[in-house]
Formats: C-alpha cells, structure tokens, sequence
C-alpha cells in the first residue's frame, strides 16, 4: 500500500489541477464574453490581451454613448437624402447645419441673445432678431452666411419691438412684425422693409387686427402668410393671409363666421381659447404648414392645410407636448420643427411630409429655417 500511496496522490493532484484549470479558462471567457456590457475596473483589469482590450474600449465608448447626446451608433436620419442646410438658435445664438444634424457651425458669440434667423433666398444672407443692447429693444439686422458683415436693418424707436423677419421670394425686401410696448391694446402689426433698410410701409392695420405676427412670404410673392389675432375673436389666434399690398385680409383657419366670443371667454369656457400659429408656406405654394393646440386646447401639434385654408389634416404625432415652428424642406418632402419630445429641452427634428417618420438631428436648437 505504502509503494503505491506516491502514484496515488500524483494522480489526485493531476486530475485537480487539471479540474482548477478547466474552470479558469472557463473563467476567463465568461468575462471575455461579458466585456461589452462592463464598465468596471475589474473587468478592464481583467482583460490583458489586444483582442480584450480593444473589446473593453469598445465597451466603454459604448457607455459613453449611451449617456451622450450623440450616439456612436448613426442615427436614422443619416441615411436620408436630405438636401441644404438648416440655420437655427441656440443658448440666444445662431448656428448652422447639415440638415441630417452634421457639421454645426456657432455663426455669432455675443452676450446679447439672437432669434429666428432665416435664409435669404440665395442662402448667401441671414436675417434674425437681434436684442442688441438692455436699453434698445430688438431689431431686425442681415448678415452675411457666415456670421460676417452684421448690420442693422430696421430703426432704433423708443417702445418698439421687431421680430419675426422673413425675406421675399426675390431677396429686395423683408417682412416683420412690430410690436408697440406698454400699449392698451394689441397694435402688433406686420410691415416690409427693402433688404437695404429703406422703403418701410405697414401692411396689416389695427382696425382690423388685434395682433400681427410670424409674417412669412408666398412663395409667388404674392401674399403674406401670418399669425393674429382679429377684433371679434381676440381671444382665437388664427393664421391669416393678406395680399403684399395690405388688401384682402382673410382668414384661413377657424370655422364659420367671426363672432364674438367674450362671453364663453369670460364664462371660463376653455376650449374657445386656442391658437393657431407659425405659418410656412410648401415651396410650390399650394400648402401652408402651422402649429395648433385645438385638439385638446394643451398640446401643440403640426397641422398641414391648402393655401386657401381647406383640407386641414394633422401630421403630429404623439410624445409631445411642444411641437413648434415648422418649415418646409426646400423640396417639399420633409418638415423640420423644434420640439421637447426627448425631454425638456428643444430640438430640432425633421419628419416626412405626411408625418409618418419622424427623425431627431440630434441638435438641440429653436427656430429652425431650411434652405439649399
């Protein structure tokens, strides 16, 4: 028994490291394995070979991602044929992009805030709103594509505010709204100024409007598309079109006739208290996309209607409760807008046309203009 104990205890040491041995390889490729969902310091340590550790950067720019605002992983909107560039605010500044999200470029850094920039139709200028100073309210100014050449455009007068720009088909004159501070009534109106600064006339009046707002141009240059609210349903914001020589102001949006409607205002009744807003014109002309909250008087959702104001249909979706500012691609298939629908903060997305896909730029921003 003693002559065959040392063959003994050989054999079980052989047959246990053997066992130990199984069950580190074992080990070992389980961790291997679970490295692309591991973050932590053990498994990096773990990890001693080439092949694991570029495994293990990938799993740590994967996390990365996941956190950040852009994905490593190409967003669908990256696969679309998306044509021209998207100009927009953000943080009170104006920057530009690729309308797929890509190559965003800050055109202006000052401490004062800029607002709704917009292509000249050349896209070699850019008008916006400019708050220049505390004492001076906002202005409308031009600058050249890339944030060169700032000049002012519309006049320094005291309790005056203009906003709003749009450019004409043509890029000789600009549409805006001016608005009178301190007034006891709305005397918010829209006006067109040459793109040189001269030649300011007023296009809408107070004895038919209460407000005037987001003016913006017919494609034909014909008509201006807006914003307002009238003097017999004050309390309705509508969009209205007027022709480009301030005559026949119609409404396109509400039903039936202008009545009043201060007693069901005055009663609490909240479904009469709905805005219509935000008005683009389609390039071909034929449509006008806006924003509206009359589904439930809360929600803002993108609506798409005939430039005559009939066919209304809804291309919103559900997710939000802030889809805004809506322009038309320059060829016709795509909307892009500015919506909180991945959280509190705005970004700027683009759907189809007929809002059946909806795809986020990944950028967050306001105000978005599209052109090529």
């Amino acid at each position: 028994m003693k002559k065959f104990l040392p063959i003994l205890v050989a054999a079980l040491l052989t047959v246990s490291c053997s066992s130990n041995s199984e069950e580190v390889q074992t080990s070992v490729t389980v961790l291997t394995t679970e490295v692309p969902t591991s973050t932590t310091s053990t498994t990096s340590t773990t990890s001693t070979t080439s092949t694991t550790s570029t495994t293990s950067t990938t799993s740590t720019t994967s996390t990365t991602s996941t956190t950040s605002t852009t994905s490593t992983t190409e967003p669908p909107i990256r696969n679309l044929e998306l044509d021209g560039k998207i100009v927009f605010s953000h943080h009170e500044e104006v920057f530009v992009m690729n309308a797929d999200g890509t190559d965003v470029r800050q055109l202006t850094n000052d401490e004062a805030p800029y607002y709704t920039p917009v292509w000249s139709p050349d896209s070699k200028q850019i008008a916006f709103r400019w708050d220049q100073r505390d004492d001076i309210l906002p202005r409308i100014f031009v600058m050249n594509a890339d944030g060169t050449d700032v000049r002012q455009l519309t006049d320094n007068i005291i309790n005056i505010w203009h906003d709003s720009p749009d450019w004409s088909p043509d890029g000789t004159q600009i549409v805006f709204s001016e608005t009178v501070i301190g007034s006891d009534r709305g005397d918010q109106e829209v006006f067109v100024i040459n793109a040189d600064g001269t030649g300011v006339r007023q296009l809408t009046d107070s004895e038919d409007m209460w407000t005037a707002h987001r003016p913006v141009w017919s494609p034909d240059g014909n008509y201006i598309a807006f914003e307002g609210r009238n003097l017999w349903e004050m309390y309705h914001q509508e969009i209205f079109v007027i022709n480009i020589d301030g005559t026949g102001l119609r409404k396109l949006t509400g039903d039936g006739p202008m009545l009043p409607i201060f007693e069901d205002y005055v009663n609490g009744d909240g479904e009469n208290n709905y805005t219509n807003s935000s008005p683009d014109w389609s390039p071909d002309g034929t449509q006008i996309t806006f924003t509206s909250n009359r589904s439930d008087g809360l929600a803002d959702v993108i609506y798409v209607m005939n430039a005559d104001g009939s066919e209304v249909y809804s291309v919103g979706q559900e997710g939000a409760d802030f889809d805004l500012m809506p322009v038309w691609s320059p060829d016709g298939r795509y909307i892009a807008f500015q919506s909180n629908r991945n959280g509190w903060a705005e970004e700027i997305f683009v759907m189809t046309a007929d809002g059946s896909e909806v795809y986020s730029t990944g950028q967050e921003g306001t105000s978005p203009d599209w052109k090529n």
